[in-house]
């Protein structure tokens, strides 16, 4: 059945029954509407007329309803002046009584929640930041309100108020949300008991008192016992929230301590609750909304096993799931149900150990313990709680938390290895400490792997007391750049696996010279006897540099004229490098070379050479190459291959400061070049001769360069032939920029120079840029 029945969007719908009559109210575009449906002696039903109860002009939601034998009671809110409104009727809902302003004050009301007894109904309310709650008496036409009672007096603001009253005792328990921590915005469930019809108000009591934010309760109480029962949403600072549920057994005097109902590891939301008589106390149903971490799709469940006379103990999340032994402490704290005085907490921690504490009130702890390293092998280890009287006796467990203790954490390093000579001993040295402690590590097992390590001892080497190793091998026979060695301790049941390096090292061969080098900005170092020396940037301590002549690699890059193989264990600054210098003055160029065409290449990897060369001086025969690691360096006279028609050659250095001017490939139009023929007719027997002047043409000032022209006849423009020819032009003389080409005519179709004409043809010039 519709009940609304008009065009406007019908919202807020509440429902309530006495006797047989169901009562409705909803909101209707901003008006507050009532329908009466009698329940008839036959069984039909009879509908009333819809009643709009706020035709004031005022925009109005969240209507409320309530009754009591014959009295029906609405109240709701407005947004026009924030107020509260109350109509009641005394026929059943046959007609309502005036509109009374219960609020009636300046601060902002809203969020009315009603419930009534006789002629008495009783209203709360959120009014700015404060719960209010104010008593309405019907006496005939009259709606006699009592004073308005702040029941929260809060500092930090409440909001979301719940009521509830007992239709045999008409005690009424209200409860709020209440800001207890500013500073995380964490807040509590709290409780306040009211009798003597609506006149004697009891304390406020905190019902949730923990450090999360406890939101979204509902009270309820038994008709027989008086029995309050409370429920609410609650994250306890964690990551997911529970439904907490708390009773009172003595009709709201005192409750007993919180206990999750929801007991999941999911988002637990929207709980509602219903009450069914039962012995001894009253039976709760609560439905709730369990909504999964990864949002997917949420379900609806029931709980109705809640036991509010057994004794219970719950273990919090500890501090730290994964502790390291010997290093990392465990707290942790829980909370207790139904404790009887004296008794205490006992905690296993899984190792054989236990620890007791108080309780106070509904919760025990917090309590600390370190684990040793042999709870290492009892992992997983599981952590449970008891609940005992002063004797020992056992009176409830927790269900076990899973912790996993950690092995330390350890560091291995290798230190720098020097260059050695090929067959000669290379010394690998480094260190392991306990990375949790900083304490060294001895008798630890270390083995290496890499390029340069396979003739290190296979089962590794042993730390010793300072956690220090030593492996020693011979070289391998042969030189060699960026050999590598990486070490590694596999772990144990107390320490956790590392891994050290890489480090690298070069063989170098036997006839090597070793120079010094000097700490300093810049260390020149002479390599006498090798014609060459080396210039280091920024040298942050005294270093030394191998070098020794080389066969060069074979190479199409380049014809050698001689090779170093150099090896430094020198400690640059960052950003900082070395340049090295190599004369060729007593080498002589082949033929047709020159001094500028001698660079210097290095041996990146076998088979693969790069030109390095810096910069070069002609006058004294020296080239300069950026070295930024050791090898093979070839001095060599570079190798190109043929130059392409029209195409220049220009050197580019290695390195950045490197600048190529190239004529501008944007300007499509050429206002520079000047082109003429050398007549201003001919026969078809003549050879004409085509000039341009064009300086941008000149792209080399030291030879002669090219240029390109189309010529086209009006006859090789219209029949079927090439549309004309294109000339290839030769610069006049070096650095000219005049460009000559001639071509004759011909009546068959355009070939080559021949260009396809007939008497009376005008010709067109195309000048290509």
């Amino acid at each position: 059945m519709k009940l609304s029945n008009t065009n406007e969007a019908s919202t807020d719908p509440q429902i309530t029954a006495s006797g047989n009559n169901v009562y409705v109210a909803w909101t209707d575009n901003s008006d507050i509407f009532f329908k009466k449906i009698a329940i008839l002696s036959n069984g039909t039903l009879a509908y009333g007329d819809t009643v709009s109860l706020d035709d004031n002009n005022e925009a109005s939601t969240d209507p409320q309803i309530t009754a009591s034998g014959n009295n029906v009671y609405v109240a709701w809110s407005t947004t026009t002046n924030n107020d509260i409104l109350f109509a009641a009727s005394t026929d059943n809902g046959s007609s309502f009584g005036s509109i009374v302003n219960v609020s009636n004050n300046s601060g902002s009301s809203v969020e009315p929640r009603i419930v009534a007894s006789g002629t008495k109904a009783y209203i709360v309310w959120q009014d700015d930041t404060e719960i209010l709650f104010k008593k309405v008496t019907i006496d005939g036409d009259n709606n006699i309100l009592g004073d308005a009672e702040d029941l929260s007096s809060s500092p930090n603001g409440s909001f979301h108020p719940s009521i509830a009253i007992s239709p045999t005792t008409n005690v009424l328990t209200v409860t709020w949300e209440e800001f207890t921590n500013l500073d995380t915005g964490g807040s509590d469930i709290f409780f306040r008991k009211i009798t003597n019809s609506g006149t004697t108000f009891g304390d406020a009591i905190n019902i949730s008192h923990n450090v999360g934010n406890s939101v979204d309760s509902h009270v309820g109480i038994d008709e027989v016992t008086g029995n309050v029962f409370l429920i609410w949403t609650d994250d306890q600072g964690m990551t997911n929230n529970e439904i907490f549920s708390s009773a009172s057994l003595n009709g709201g005097g005192n409750f007993g301590c919180p206990i999750s109902i929801s007991n999941s590891s999911e988002n637990s939301l929207d709980a509602r609750q219903a009450l069914v008589d039962s012995d001894p106390i009253a039976r709760q149903f609560v439905a709730m909304r369990e909504v999964p971490l990864d949002l997917s799709r949420s379900d609806i469940f029931l709980q109705n096993s809640m036991d509010y006379l057994a004794k219970f103990i719950h273990i919090f999340p500890p501090s730290n799931l994964s502790p390291t032994w010997g290093t990392d402490s465990v707290s942790i704290s829980g909370s207790v149900i139904n404790p009887d005085v004296g008794d205490m907490a006992v905690v296993d921690w899984g190792d054989g150990n236990s620890d007791q504490t108080i309780m106070s009130g509904c919760s025990w702890g917090p309590i600390q313990h370190t684990y040793s390293v042999n709870a290492i092998n009892s992992n997983p280890i599981q952590i449970v709680a008891k609940m005992v009287d002063n004797s020992g006796n056992q009176k409830a467990a927790s269900d076990p938390v899973e912790v996993i203790v950690k092995p330390h954490t350890t560091s291995l390093a290798l230190d720098k290895i020097s260059t050695v000579k090929q067959g000669e001993t290379i010394t690998v040295t480094g260190s392991i400490i306990d990375e949790s402690t900083g304490a060294p590590l001895g008798g630890k097992i270390i083995t290496f792997d890499g390029t340069g390590a396979l003739a290190l001892p296979v089962s590794g080497v042993l730390s010793s007391s300072n956690g220090s190793f030593v492996a020693k091998a011979q070289a391998q026979n042969a030189t060699a750049v960026g050999l590598s060695v990486m070490a590694h301790f596999a772990g144990d049941s107390s320490y956790a696996p590392s891994d050290g390096g890489p480090k690298t090292y070069d063989t170098i061969s036997s006839s090597a010279i070793a120079f010094s080098v000097k700490s300093g900005q810049n260390s020149n170092v002479i390599l006498g006897g090798f014609n060459a020396s080396v210039q280091f940037q920024n040298v942050l301590d005294n270093g030394t540099i191998f070098v020794a002549n080389c066969d060069p690699p074979e190479s199409i890059r380049y014809l050698p004229l001689g090779c170093l193989e150099v090896s430094s264990e020198v400690n640059l600054s960052e950003a900082s490098g070395a340049l090295l210098n190599m004369s060729y003055g007593a080498k002589v160029p082949q033929d047709g070379t020159s001094g500028s065409q001698i660079d210097i290449f290095h041996e990146t990897s076998p088979g693969t050479v790069v030109d390095i060369t810096h910069g070069r001086n002609t006058s004294s025969s020296t080239v300069t190459a950026d070295m930024s690691s050791s090898g093979k360096f070839i001095l060599g006279v570079a190798l190109h291959g043929t130059k392409p028609e029209r195409a220049i050659w220009q050197q580019v250095f290695f390195g950045t400061a490197n600048e190529i001017s190239l004529r501008d490939i944007e300007n499509k139009g050429n206002s520079t070049a000047i082109f003429s023929l050398d007549k201003t007719s001919y026969l078809m027997t003549d050879t004409p001769v085509l000039t341009v002047s064009d300086p941008e043409g000149n792209l080399n000032a030291n030879s002669v360069d090219i240029a390109s022209a189309g010529v086209i006849s009006e006859t090789s423009r219209h029949n079927n032939s090439t549309d004309g020819i294109t000339l290839v032009l030769h610069e006049t003389g070096p650095n000219t920029g005049v460009f000559k080409a001639s071509f004759t005519f011909t009546s068959a179709n355009s070939s080559g120079t021949a260009l396809q004409a007939n008497s009376g043809d005008r010709l067109t010039i195309v000048y290509n840029i």
